[in-house]
């Protein structure tokens, strides 16, 4: 072997080495241990296809939280400031939307701007609560977003829903755990399948899209 071929080697390790270092320890832990549990599943005769689906439905979702928070870090909070509170905002819109009967562009723009205002309101009163508790951010702001969801379970039980759609049955008040959306927004039937693998277009587009806003 030749001078210059061992150099190539070596310049091709240190740029595997570099790689993997960039890549990260705890990034390196998580895919090797994702694919220990694929592999186990496949081995069980578990259907591949739906938790691969699966995968790519919590893939849109964590990934539009993750984004969520980019605003704040720019804005010098850190993250998980009021993710909470937005989270709560969208839902609202969302069941607003199909509490009044909206299906398809309507009741997701409906949803997107009801969201988005009621966002920006609790936005600015949660601003006004950090600016008087300087130093103190990440306790209060703790408390805060477990608050908020506490008291928004007794809103879910309590707000006068109707839709058949999304409350329950057996009582007639209070939301459900779980709703459909099928049918309802204009992103929710998008769906695609590849290789037994439902891809749900809307999350990823939507996803995608509110990447390309924030950068």
């Amino acid at each position: 072997m030749t001078e210059r071929e061992t150099a190539e080697e070596r310049g091709a390790e240190n740029r595997l080495i570099r790689v993997l270092r960039d890549f990260g320890m705890t990034r390196s832990i998580i895919v090797l241990f994702l694919f220990y549990l694929l592999t186990q599943a496949w081995f069980l005769g578990l259907p591949m296809g739906q938790l691969f689906s699966g995968i790519l439905v919590r893939f849109g979702m964590n990934g539009i939280l993750a984004l969520a928070m980019v605003p704040t870090i720019h804005a010098g909070m850190g993250p998980n400031f009021a993710l909470p509170l937005g989270v709560v905002c969208g839902l609202v819109g969302g069941t607003a939307a199909m509490e009044m009967g909206l299906r398809g562009w309507p009741s997701f723009l409906f949803a997107l701007l009801s969201g988005a205002l009621l966002g920006g309101l609790m936005g600015w009163l949660y601003a006004l609560l950090l600016n008087r508790i300087k130093g103190q951010e990440m306790t209060v702001g703790t408390y805060c977003g477990f608050s908020i969801v506490s008291l928004m379970c007794i809103f879910w039980t309590l707000a006068p829903y109707t839709n058949a759609e999304m409350i329950w049955a057996y009582g007639g008040t209070g939301l459900r755990n779980t709703i459909s959306l099928t049918g309802w927004f204009v992103f929710s039937d998008n769906m695609s399948e590849i290789l037994r693998i439902v891809i749900s277009n809307g999350i990823i587009l939507y996803a995608l899209t509110r990447r390309e806003a924030v950068a």
